[in-house]
């Protein structure tokens, strides 16, 4: 029996003076499917791994990376990852330590929390299910796992998957932490072990970036300490020091430049501390700051006055700090005030009714607005909705928003004029006068780029899509037309008719969609305001022209949007339109349906409209 306890003592002996080291580094900035792209994952586990080699001293055959840029077996899709994670598993010996860090998309539905490979499909529940990783497979293989010591890092709470890393936030859920519940091993002589979790920020959090740095925030802080920062007097980093300054310095960095509270937020598990790194010297910070008494009240008092309206309450925080680091967004907040206060002078103002204010500028277009009241509504087309034009305006989906100012008319040809011989933007198209021949027609022959220029000129913006849809709705509910539900009969709108009938078939023979049985009056645009406003005031939310709105085209978008204000995905290749226009069929004036174009693209039927962000009730 002494015998079978030596020998055993003695590979356990063995197995520790042999211990190596493994980590497995998966990072996906550009999913194959309609996700969000992200801009830093890559950067951040290429980082992990050159210092994991050249100040930690991993073996570079045990640092195994896995990015979107790889290629073969080194591609993070949904297979390749299981089999890594399986292949290390089985390979990884008593004593030896392994890293699992994912820096991409996380995603939690009722029951399951999920991490996105490369070719994850989150179209519905049932592509969820088959494409995307479950965090209880990562942990059931990670469990068997026989590791002294086993860490994993997440840094998956960046945003929502179907925004890209935008203001969207996709918050660190508790069922998603929850999921990884590791418990270490005893297998040898009640060998101690230990294993940790390391998220880049809190339950209820999302992590942000340091776009000069061209990494996450928690990732730059995590690497610094890594590499010297955070060593303890032994010339040691355990994950408690690590975890330790990392919170501190991402506390702090996101307080100052954001605004906002983002903890890094460690899990740990065995009767021992979690080494990463020994025998390194400290280093000392390069970067920095004005001293922590003044940084701290400076926070504390930009906390007070950021979200002031009041224009003294930001110049008295610049009297204070007049080189403060938070300075330069003191100024721009000053400027955007003094702007919309120039805006509230040249206005002139006067109630239609109660509880409306109607708001008429007398300076740059001297467009008249309607205030659109806040509230929340079904944004999207129901399921009795089967035409195939449909198919990407559903799921039906609760939305609230803000209240907002609306142009009651498209922008017109002498609007636009104006803002062409003030700022010499680039001219409209020879042909947009034999679409839209006066000053009083819609503006078309405009790019999205054409459209926003506008508007910044004017001092407005474009709608997001969810604006858009609620402003047509005009305070109607689940109903197909601005108007409501009857199909337009040639007094509501401007589209498809006999008129236009002409101008299509001598484009092509084979435009013939044309309803023959109505006449709206016009063959191409109308003059704006020609036909009866929705309950909001608004004129042509049906028909005339497509209008740009403010957010990227996502085919799925709804299937994962956010329901307070969204400002659609992150990125994408085109932009949204709305609304329908004169040479488009009925189905495209239903207030739900969704097209979109190049944001390059000059098109014929395409035009816009502004809103306003100024309650001045």
């Amino acid at each position: 029996m002494m015998k079978k306890i030596t020998l055993t003592l003695l590979l356990v002996v063995h197995s520790l003076l042999s211990a190596e080291k493994h980590a497995l580094l998966v990072g996906i900035n550009n999913y194959q499917n309609d996700i969000g792209t992200l801009k830093y994952c890559v950067s951040d586990v290429e980082a992990f791994r050159a210092t994991l080699i050249q100040v930690v001293g991993y073996k570079p055959r045990n640092v195994h990376l896995m990015t979107d840029q790889m290629s073969g077996q080194d591609l993070p899709n949904f297979i390749n990852i299981l089999l890594r994670l399986e292949n290390l598993a089985n390979r990884i010996q008593i004593g030896d330590t392994f890293i699992f860090y994912f820096s991409g998309h996380g995603i939690s539905t009722q029951d399951q929390s999920y991490l996105l490979a490369l070719d994850s499909n989150t179209t519905t529940y049932r592509t969820l299910k088959r494409s995307a990783i479950p965090i209880e497979e990562v942990n059931d293989i990670l469990s068997g796992v026989k590791a002294q010591q086993i860490l994993t890092i997440i840094d998956a709470c960046r945003n929502d998957p179907s925004a890209g890393r935008s203001n969207q936030d996709n918050l660190l859920s508790e069922n998603f932490a929850r999921g990884f519940q590791l418990e270490p091993r005893t297998d040898v002589l009640g060998q101690p072990a230990v294993s940790a979790n390391l998220y880049a920020c809190s339950i209820g959090e999302r992590a942000y970036e340091w776009a000069e740095k061209k990494q996450g925030v928690f990732s730059y802080f995590m690497l610094k300490g890594l590499q010297g920062e955070a060593v303890n007097e032994d010339g040691e980093v355990t994950i408690t020091e690590l975890a330790n300054y990392t919170q501190q310095k991402v506390g702090e960095w996101t307080l100052t430049y954001r605004g906002k509270k983002q903890t890094p937020w460690l899990v740990l598990k065995g009767k021992s501390n979690l080494v990463l790194a020994e025998n390194l010297s400290r280093v000392r910070t390069k970067i920095t700051r004005a001293s922590t008494t003044n940084v701290d009240a400076e926070v504390e008092m930009w906390e007070m006055a950021k979200h002031s309206t009041n224009i003294s309450d930001i110049e008295d925080f610049l009297q204070a700090f007049p080189a403060g680091e938070l300075s330069p967004v003191a100024q721009l907040k000053l400027k955007q005030l003094k702007r919309k206060m120039k805006i509230v002078e040249d206005m002139e103002i006067a109630k239609t009714k109660p509880n409306k204010t109607r708001v008429t500028f007398s300076n740059k277009d001297k467009a008249k607005m309607e205030w659109i009241p806040s509230g929340t509504y079904l944004m999207g087309a129901g399921k009795n909705e089967i035409d195939d034009s449909m198919r990407f305006a559903k799921p039906t989906h609760k939305v609230e928003l803000n209240g907002f100012y609306m142009d009651a008319y498209e922008v017109t040809v002498g609007q636009y004029k104006k803002f062409l011989a003030e700022t010499g933007h680039r001219a409209l198209p020879d042909w947009v006068s034999q679409i839209s021949p006066t000053d009083g027609h819609p503006v078309v022959g405009v790019s999205w780029h054409d459209a926003v220029s506008y508007c910044q000129w004017v001092g407005k913006r474009l709608p997001t899509e969810a604006e858009w849809e609620y402003a047509a709705r005009g305070g109607l509910s689940g109903k197909r037309y601005p108007w409501g539900d009857p199909a337009p009969n040639g007094s509501q709108c401007n589209y498809a008719d006999k008129n236009a009938n002409t101008v299509l078939t001598e484009i092509n023979e084979e435009w013939t969609w044309s309803n023959m049985q109505v006449n709206d009056g016009y063959a191409k645009c109308a003059p704006v305001g020609r036909y009866e406003p929705n309950g909001y005031g608004l004129y042509d939310m049906g028909g005339n022209v497509s209008e740009w709105c403010a957010d990227w085209y996502g085919k799925f978008y709804y299937k994962n949007t956010t329901s307070k204000n969204p400002l659609g995905p992150n990125s994408g290749t085109t932009r949204v339109l709305r609304g329908g226009s004169w040479p488009n069929s009925v189905k495209y004036i239903h207030v739900a349906n969704r097209n979109d174009s190049n944001p390059d693209d000059r098109n014929s039927n395409c035009g816009f409209r502004c809103v306003l962000d100024l309650d001045i009730d």
